[in-house]
């Protein structure tokens, strides 16, 4: 844009004096310094079948001894569920979903700036 009337955010019902834009780059490289910091301790959630097939939340410790230890945060996403014991025993336990804390967030997130994302300054 050449000027600001080339803007609908010019026109005074939106009421903006002025517009601020960011990359998604620049978001998750703030993201993941700011959780690069953060000491709080990992939280596993997760839920089962209950008998009338209703998902109820289950213990993290106790979910893995109902499951002869396996855990469902460890099973690798190309595990052939036919062949796979972990998937077997979570399968007998009645597992049906669980989440877990920032720290798998933190894998997720794509960041292509060529800096360390700890060399971002966290506010």
């Amino acid at each position: 844009m050449s000027v600001s009337t080339d803007s609908n955010l010019s026109n005074l019902k939106y009421g903006c004096d002025f517009v601020i834009a960011t990359t998604q780059d620049s978001i998750n490289g703030a993201l993941l310094a700011l959780l690069s910091v953060l000491e709080e301790p990992v939280v596993k959630v997760c839920f089962v079948a209950n008998p009338n097939s209703k998902p109820v939340q289950i213990d993290y410790s106790l979910l893995k001894q109902k499951a002869n230890g396996s855990d469902p945060f460890l099973v690798p996403p190309n595990a052939n569920v036919n062949t796979s014991q972990d998937i077997k025993n979570l399968f007998s336990a009645r597992f049906l979903m669980g989440f877990s804390d920032y720290q798998d967030l933190v894998s997720s997130i794509r960041y292509t700036h060529p800096a360390s994302p700890s060399s971002i300054p966290v506010p």
